[in-house]
Formats: C-alpha cells, structure tokens, sequence
C-alpha cells in the first residue's frame, strides 16, 4: 500500500471468470492514533470484516457509527468509509468520512470527490457495480497521507481474498494432508481440495419444532411460554447429492499499514517543500520558490503556454482581462496578475509565484524561461508606477461586440443573424491571444473564431432583408457583405469582411494553403506572419473583434424593420 498511488479503504467485490473461476475481495481499514498502534495490531479480519455500521446505544453511553472499538470496549480507531444499511432494501450507501471531507475541502459529484482548491483535482471515488451497490471506495494517497498526518493516524487495512474452481475431477497437483498453510507474521494462507463431503454434499439430520396450542379461531391469539405439551418436534435424515466433483479453494487474509509522511500542507498547513525553482537572470540562475516570496522585489518570465496548461480541463481555472496587456491567470479562481510583454512572454511579480500552492507552482515552473523583452510596461504602470494603463485587451471587447451586432441586427430587420450552438460559450472562452502559443495555435484559433461567427449565421435571414443575385447561392460571409454593401461602398464593405475572410482561409491551413495563398490570409486577417505566436494570437483577436464593431456600425444604417 505505501507505494500505490491510490489506496483503497473500503471493498468488497465479486469476480467471476470464464475459466469457472470465482474471487471476492474484501477490504476493511481504520484510522489508528499513534497511542492505538499497539493494540490495533491485534486486530483481525474477523473483527473488522465488512459488517453494517451503526452507533452503539445504551443506557448511559452512546458510541457514534464511526467509532471500532476493541472487544473491550476500548476505542481503537475511526472508520473513514461508512456502510449504511438501507431498510428498504436498496443498495448500501457508503459514506467518505465527513471530517476528512471538510479537512480536505472536497466537493462530491456523483461518485467522485474533487478539490476546487487543487483545479477540481479527483481526490476520491466510489465504484459501483451494474445494480448501483457500492463495492470499493479509494483515495489518492498524497491526500489521505496529509489528513493523517494531521491527525496524527495511520490507516490499518484488513484484507480477505478468495479465489475458488470446481471441477469434474480431483486436480492432479497436490497438497499436503489437511491442506496448504503458510504463515508470514500476521498474513495467513489457506489452499484446499474439498470433495462432496467437505462441501455438505453427503447426510444431513433436520430439526424440527412447532407449536400445537394456536386456535385457528381465535381473533386474538395470545401464546404462553412452551412446554412440553404445547410443542411438537421431529427429526429425519435427509441423504443428498451434489453431483459429484471438487472444489479447489484458497483463502488470503492480510494486514496491512499505511504510514503518513509526516507533513500535512493542506490540513495542518505544514511548510512544503516543494524543490521548485524559477530562471531569475539571463544566465539561467534560478531560485527556489521559497527564497522568491522573501527576496527582493523581482518579475519572472514564462512561455505563453503556460495559460493553456493551467486553463486546460481545469475547472475553477481563470483568465480575466484587467487591461489590453494584463489581467488575472491561475488553475484556480484566485490566480495571479500577469503581463505581457512585446515579446509575448508572461510577466509575474515572484512574490506572486511564490505563495502559490506547490501544486501549482510547479505547473509554472515547467514553463520558467530567461528574462527576455523586458517587463510588461502595463503591469509595471500598475504595480510599481501606481497608474494603471486606460487600455482594453481585445479578448475582453469580444463578448460585446458579438451581442452587439446580434442586437443590431435584430433592432433593425426584426431577424435573429445568428443561430443558437451548444459550444459557443465554450468557443467563446476558447479564443484569447494565448491559443496561438502552441504548435499551429494561429490555425486553431482561426477555426474557433470562425465556429463562434461565421458558421452560426443565418444565412435565410440575410437574404431575406437583401436578396441575392437569382440562382446564385452565396456563404455566410458573402451573404453577411452583400447586406452591408446595401448600405456603403462596395469597396468598403470588402475592406470590412477581408479579416473575417482572412480568418477562414487560415483555419483551413489543414487542407494544405499554397504559400501565396497563406500569406494573403495573413494579410487579409491583419495578423503578421512572422511576428511571434502570442503576437499573432492578439492580432487576430483584435482584428476579429474590430471587424464586428464595424459591421455593427454598417448594420444601423439598415432600414428599420416596419
């Protein structure tokens, strides 16, 4: 167990194979203080086993459900799973201790419990058979060593394992008489060859006994204690079959301990010690994070990927704009404030770095690059200069500017330009300079921006307010100029759309773009080809967004709908 990544607390489960085989697994444990070691050792599968919990009541003394107490009476550990036996004779409902619930800061969804402080991170999960019975609850072990070592616990783990075939014919290997046993300290192993008789297969005797002194009449029975007059009993020897054959059999029981490492960051709040380390100057000098959060005032740099890695599948993760080159970026809702400088490169005050969580941390430090280009001038004006730029990233401008020329749209031809899509909240948070970080990034942002606009149009909507030329079947985009040529020069209306066209030529890059072509997509979309990927993602963001706006502009000279 010390060296799983995953322990399991609680399970008990059936397999069943196609060679006739069966196996059960059975797994118990608890959560020992340091003063119970002793006596937990004692312990035995028998005494933990897999039974129902429930508080133990009595006159004068009260013992919660997750309390193990020895046969004593003495408390010896607390159960972290719970089993809750249904009277309605539904499945069986296992509980995650809620102390190590709220310790740990867990959300439960489903069947797994995540951490909204860790990027939503799966702490634990609970499996379920096909008819919804639970049958192995497991946690990560970096999260159950941190709660106890905070409680100062280790976790005791009692395991059963039996493995079962029957067969026609006696197995030809043998074991000694009586069976196969070993012993290896507290773990015991027992094999046998069991025939008809060893599994009851020969003579029983059957008891039985009832009672002669009910009248059937008698709306209201009432039975005194029995004796010998009222009571009737019988004995009969009943000889059965099985049907011949053997039954190979081999039972496992184990105990096992799981050891904390002695540190809790998240519970108790330990110092880690994480190791991490950050590039400080330009000869590659690096600093461990530690040292950052108490040296002097001093900016790190990082490779603009590293807003997908801490953005990607990560839920909680943010990326707010506070200005056109700042804002606020982490895995989790509270995030740092980053610039970015001429270069493209990520600015963050170390101080910053240094009092993330190690988990995070290390994310930005995979992406730790040499100082080059400079500190971003807009995330000095306000940290240090005390004035903030009066500036507006395009990514922020963006969700305006789509409902804005969706509105207009709508206010002057009384039509919806674009249609309802399941993905385009999702596309929407999607399309920011960063995208082009990554290898053909700029493809891939082009893709979505033209998903987010370009494939929603309506193109019936368009054509019913200017009608296009008879037989002549017409895109989006070409739909979309056509519309606002009605209103300003033709010419104007084709410098309006060249980005929007820009962009979807780039997003076919897949389908192979000659050379001359690709350049005047480049050009078309206002986006530098040979400026650096994060450069080029805000070019194209921004001539995306400024090409909305303008068509927003274009539509309100539109002939109100009567």
């Amino acid at each position: 167990m010390q060296r799983e990544s995953w322990i399991t607390l609680r399970q008990s489960q059936e397999y069943k194979y196609r060679d006739g085989s069966e196996e059960f697994v059975g797994i118990s444990s608890l959560a020992i203080p340091s003063t119970s070691r002793a006596a937990a050792d004692k312990l035995t599968w028998d005494q933990l086993g897999l039974d129902h919990h429930a508080p133990e009541v009595g006159p004068e003394n009260y013992v919660s459900s997750d309390v193990h107490e020895n046969w004593g009476g003495d408390p010896i550990g607390v159960r972290l799973v719970l089993d809750q036996r249904r009277e309605d004779g539904g499945p069986d409902v296992w509980h995650l201790h809620q102390d190590l619930v709220i310790a740990l800061g867990l959300v439960k969804e489903g069947s797994v419990w995540l951490r909204p402080d860790e990027g939503w991170y799966e702490v634990a999960k609970l499996e379920l058979d096909e008819e919804s019975e639970p049958r192995r609850m497991l946690i990560r072990a970096e999260f159950l060593g941190d709660y106890l070592a905070a409680r100062s616990m280790a976790l005791y783990l009692s395991s059963y394992r039996s493995r079962s075939v029957c067969t026609e014919d006696r197995p030809s290997f043998a074991w000694p008489p009586g069976g196969l046993r070993r012993n290896a300290g507290r773990d015991r192993l027992e094999a046998d060859i069991l025939n008809e008789e060893d599994l009851g297969g020969g003579t029983m005797v059957v008891f039985s006994a009832r009672r002669t002194d009910l009248d059937q009449h008698d709306d209201n029975p009432v039975l005194e204690f029995p004796n010998d007059a009222s009571v009737e009993t019988d004995v009969r020897v009943v000889s059965g079959s099985r049907g011949g054959g053997y039954q190979v059999l081999a039972q496992l029981w184990r105990t096992e301990w799981f050891d904390p490492p002695g540190r809790s960051v998240r519970v108790r709040g330990d110092k880690e010690l994480s190791g991490v380390s950050f590039a400080i100057d330009a000869s590659g000098a690096r600093e461990t994070s530690e040292n950052l959060k108490s040296g002097p005032l001093r900016w790190l740099w990082f490779d603009p990927a590293v807003v997908r890695s801490l953005l990607s599948g990560r839920r909680g993760a943010v990326l707010n704009w506070l200005t056109r080159d700042t804002g606020i970026v982490g895995a989790t809702r509270h995030g740092v404030h980053f610039g970015v400088n001429p270069l493209g490169f990520i600015n963050v005050l170390a101080k910053d770095i240094g009092h993330l969580p190690a988990w995070e941390q290390r994310v930005w430090s995979t992406y730790s690059v040499v100082p080059e280009g400079g500190v971003s001038d807009e995330l000095l004006a306000s940290q240090v200069r005390a004035s903030p730029a009066v500036t507006i990233a395009p990514e922020a401008r963006l969700p305006d500017a789509l409902s804005g020329l969706e509105n207009t749209f709508m206010e002057r031809t009384g039509r919806r330009l674009l249609r309802d899509h399941a993905t385009a909240e999702r596309l929407l948070r999607s399309i920011h300079r960063f995208r082009a970080a990554d290898a053909d990034g700029i493809f891939a942002l082009a893709k979505d921006a033209f998903r987010l606009f370009a494939e929603r149009i309506d193109v019936s909507q368009l054509d019913a307010v200017v009608p296009p030329p008879k037989k002549e079947r017409q895109g989006s985009l070409k739909s979309l100029q056509r519309v606002i040529a009605s209103v300003i020069p033709e010419s104007d209306a084709y410098s309006l759309m060249s980005p929007f066209f820009g962009i979807a030529d780039l997003r076919q890059v897949d389908a192979h773009l000659g050379s001359s072509d690709l350049e005047a997509a480049f050009r078309n979309a206002k986006v530098d080809q040979h400026a650096k990927p994060t450069v080029q993602g805000l070019q194209l963001v921004q001539s995306f967004v400024e090409g909305l706006e303008a068509a927003t502009e274009s539509i309100k000279r539109l002939a109100a709908a009567t």
